[in-house]
């Protein structure tokens, strides 16, 4: 009863080191995704294009963005809407929390403001165009 206790236990633990070593062994660099990060709505509606202030790669921590959000079929500025925002990483299934508001700058400008990115690769900045109903959604790459 003993040695089959033991080899089970080793079994799990040599399948968890396997398991932790194959993956990180050969793991690709996420994609490189286009920045500044950029969608068309849900309804296709709305240009989304989302930057950094300064313009630098995004690396792991707290940023803020600048959305700038025009009408595809005339391009003009859309304006007066409220923007509800969803830090997400695909990869991990989870998101980041975020209770800060869009700030609207003029011009179709909005400023998010305090968003943690807190770990390295592929995020999602999912974004609720309100009252249009509609929504879009930025990819990026944090390193």
């Amino acid at each position: 009863m003993y040695e089959r206790h033991v080899s089970v236990r080793l079994g799990w633990c040599l399948g968890f080191v396997l398991g932790v070593v194959g993956c990180g062994e050969g793991a690709a660099e996420p994609s490189a995704l286009p920045y500044p990060a950029s969608a068309t709505s849900s309804a296709g509606s709305f240009l989304v294009v989302a930057t950094e202030p300064g313009g630098a790669p995004i690396v792991r921590g707290v940023h803020d963005f600048d959305v700038q959000i025009q009408r595809v079929g005339d391009t003009t500025p859309a304006t007066g809407l409220s923007l509800d925002v969803i830090p997400w990483m695909p990869a991990m299934g989870h998101g980041a929390p975020y209770d800060g508001d869009s700030i609207e700058v003029g011009d179709g400008r909005y400023r998010l403001e305090g968003i943690s990115l807190f770990m390295a690769g592929v995020w999602e900045l999912r974004v609720a165009l309100e009252p249009e109903g509609e929504h879009a959604i930025l990819a990026f790459d944090v390193r």
